[in-house]
């Protein structure tokens, strides 16, 4: 399992590279 904090900070890049 992806512990939290990896996981947020998957979740913020992925939705910084959707935007642009």
């Amino acid at each position: 399992m992806i512990s939290a904090t990896s996981w947020l900070y998957v979740r913020s890049s992925f939705d910084n590279w959707v935007v642009k």
